[in-house]
Parts: structure tokens; C-alpha cells; sequence
């Protein structure tokens, strides 16, 4: 007797079911939106990151036109702490305002009563700008929120040294 083993006749498939193709998008789509939303984050951080440096290169900038005004300027105002700062020179008048809606300093100087140059140092509608100036010497604080640091400006204005007198032109 021969016993014959009956074969299936079921074709192997190559192929994928819709159930393996919803799980696959499921998937990708995860991994998309995890992504996408790592990148927004990525941005914003990296903007946040830009606007902090801008402001500080801004501060920079204006400490070092401060200081220069100051240095060069004839006299100080008295003390005050009020913008806007005037100083005088010789043949030069520099104005500096503070804006705290555009959240600017602006610098104006003026030569012979006409406007020479107008420079505005952009340091953020969050900052404050204080201004307190004594007989020699205008500190500017700039700070923020409590949580976050001021960055203290100061100018020292040198008055020049009074001269020697010189014993050859006392002979004269």
C-alpha cells in the first residue's frame, strides 16, 4: 500500500499585508513628528542663542563709543540720572537716548549744530537702561529680569593734567 501525502497546494506569497504596511506608517509617522518637533526646538533655541549675542556684540559697541565720547568730551554734566546724556566737546556735541519701547540706545553727534552720525546699539525691549554720572565719571547699568545679570558700562572722563610751568618761558 503506498500512502500518498497530500501536498497543499497553497502558493507561497511574497508580499506584505495591509496590517505590516499601517504598522510601518505608524511607525514612520512617529519619528517624523518626534523630528520635526526636536527641530522647531532646535531653532528656536539657536534664535534665542543669536539675539543674546547680537545684544552683547551691541553692549560692546556702545562701551566702547561711551567711553571714547566721554574721554573726549570737555566737561561732564553734573550728576544726573536721567537720559538723555549731553557731553560737550570742543567742536562736537554727542547725545545719547535711551529708548525702552524700541529697547535702544541711540547715539546722535553733532558737529557745528548739523548732524554728523546717528548709530542706535539695539539691546532688547526686555533691558533697562540706567544712567547715573558723576564728577568724572557716567556708568550705565543694563540688566534684565532678577533671575539674569546687568552688565555695568562705566566711562571715566580725564581731565588733563594742568601744565608744569616750564622754567623757559618764566626767564622770558
Amino acid at each position: 500500500m503506498i500512502i500518498k501525502i497530500k501536498q497543499s497546494s497553497r502558493v507561497p506569497r511574497h508580499g506584505v499585508t495591509l496590517i505590516e504596511v499601517i504598522g510601518t506608517l505608524s511607525v514612520l509617522l512617529a519619528i517624523g513628528i518626534s523630528s520635526a518637533t526636536i527641530m522647531s526646538s532646535v531653532t528656536k533655541i539657536g534664535r534665542r542663542g543669536n539675539a543674546s549675542v547680537q545684544q552683547r556684540d551691541a553692549i560692546q559697541r556702545f562701551a566702547t563709543q561711551l567711553r571714547t565720547d566721554v574721554h573726549q568730551a570737555n566737561e561732564l554734566p553734573s550728576s544726573t540720572e536721567a537720559w538723555p546724556l549731553q557731553l560737550l566737546g570742543s567742536d562736537f556735541e554727542v547725545r545719547y537716548e535711551w529708548s525702552a519701547e524700541q529697547g535702544s540706545l541711540r547715539r546722535t553727534r553733532l558737529e557745528s549744530g548739523q548732524i554728523k552720525s546717528v548709530e542706535s546699539f539695539e539691546i532688547g525691549k526686555e533691558r533697562n537702561a540706567v544712567l547715573r554720572t558723576s564728577e568724572n565719571q557716567v556708568t550705565v547699568v543694563i540688566d534684565t529680569e532678577p533671575a539674569s545679570h546687568s552688565f555695568v558700562v562705566e566711562a571715566v572722563h580725564r581731565q588733563p593734567a594742568p601744565e608744569a610751568p616750564n622754567p623757559e618761558k618764566a626767564e622770558q
